[in-house]
């Protein structure tokens, strides 16, 4: 029993060591490119955005060691590592200003493909003016009378020109 919660204890004392060892403390701006052992390291003190993550974690996203918590040594050993990971990741993603720009000119498309949809809408209406029951001028006409007028030009007792012809001649 004495054995087991031992074991128990020093899985625990090692977790939390690992835990603690393992944590540092990197500012969330923009420019900010290293990672603190401490918040209270003067380089971030002030800052309101500040967050924990593994060493390994800010490492990855570019950031190298403090000098003024870590010494100038392991500050060298990492910074170029860390500069060629922010270089890599620069080349991945696209600036903040050229996603503005992109979504921009997105919106620019929206709004011409918008108009176009309009321009083909009235066209479309234009379109429908243009139906047998309107003439050239968009005026509505009946089937009846335009059905009668073509009755009586087709008859015999009109000429070419649509005026009466007598039947005697």
């Amino acid at each position: 029993m004495k054995k087991i919660i031992l074991v128990m204890l020093l899985m625990l004392c090692m977790s939390i060591n690992e835990a603690t060892a393992q944590n540092v403390f990197i500012a969330t701006s923009n420019s900010a490119v290293a990672y603190h052992k401490d918040k209270s390291c003067f380089y971030i003190k002030g800052n309101k955005n500040v967050k924990g993550v593994k060493q390994a974690e800010a490492e990855n996203i570019g950031r190298h060691a403090c000098p003024n918590c870590y010494g100038e040594k392991k500050y060298k050993e990492t910074e170029k590592a860390a500069a060629k990971k922010r270089q890599a990741i620069a080349k991945k993603a696209p600036a903040k200003k050229e996603v503005k720009e992109v979504a921009k000119e997105e919106k620019k498309a929206e709004k011409k493909v918008e108009k176009k949809a309009k321009k083909v809408e009235k066209e479309a209406k234009k379109a429908e003016k243009t139906t047998p029951e309107r003439d050239a001028k968009g005026r509505f006409v009946s089937k009846k009378k335009t059905e009668e007028k073509a009755e009586k030009k087709a008859t015999p007792q009109r000429d070419a020109k649509g005026r009466f012809v007598s039947s005697k001649k």
